[in-house]
């Protein structure tokens, strides 16, 4: 009479790649071992290309992303900065913050667009428009201060700048303080104790390419 062979789950060993499962017979048999396949993580894909030389194969790159172009900032933000340029460097020199006001802004936005308007850089206009003018055209009163460390009144003044970078309004704030404090004349008018006002005007014009033209104005 044959022996039925009873099929004996002993138990289950895990290794790598694969689970082991015994089985047995009789008694006295020994257990032997059946490798049964278990899933693996997928590879991460690769590119597999055949050249003269053989087969190469291409790793996975990271899809590049793509970078916004900065934008221009507005004539406020640019003006703005500005003045708290010229602020830190009046404290630096241990003199009071200026009160920006609304009359002498209108001055210096006043001789900005006619900068950006007509293409030209300089404190006077071509047709002999000054300070002292725009002052009177925009009604805006401002008397001369007294001078204490060269002991002299001195009339309103103006600071320009022109720049093409507008796109960081603290660089160019830094920038155009940087140009005034290497003139003696402008960096008297950035330190000087005796104004109590100032005004911020900042306006884009074409020159061939997109220029901001500023104008701060002294009183």
């Amino acid at each position: 009479m044959g022996r039925t062979t009873a099929l004996l789950i002993l138990g289950v060993v895990v290794g790598t790649g694969m689970v082991m499962v015994l089985t047995a017979g009789g008694p006295g048999d020994v257990p032997t071992e059946t490798p049964v396949p278990t899933a693996t993580e997928p590879a991460p894909a690769t590119d597999t290309r055949t050249t003269d030389g053989g087969t190469a194969t291409i790793e996975p790159t990271a899809t590049a992303t793509a970078t916004q172009t900065p934008q221009p900032v507005t004539d406020a933000v640019l003006a703005t900065a500005i003045e708290n340029a010229i602020a830190s460097e009046r404290r630096a020199a241990d003199v009071d913050r200026l009160n920006r006001t609304a009359g002498l802004d209108r001055v210096a936005d006043h001789h900005s667009e006619e900068m950006a308007t007509h293409g030209f850089f300089a404190d006077e206009a071509p047709w002999g428009d000054t300070l002292q003018n725009r002052l009177i055209q925009e009604d805006v009163a401002c008397s001369r201060v007294f001078d204490e460390e060269r002991a002299e009144y001195v009339d309103p003044m103006q600071l320009i700048y022109r720049t093409n970078a507008t796109t960081n309004a603290t660089g160019v704030a830094d920038d155009a303080v940087a140009t005034w404090l290497a003139d003696q004349h402008d960096e008297r008018a950035l330190s000087l104790d005796g104004w109590t006002e100032v005004g911020v005007g900042v306006e884009r014009g074409t020159d061939g390419e997109e220029l901001a033209y500023v104008t701060v104005v002294f009183c």
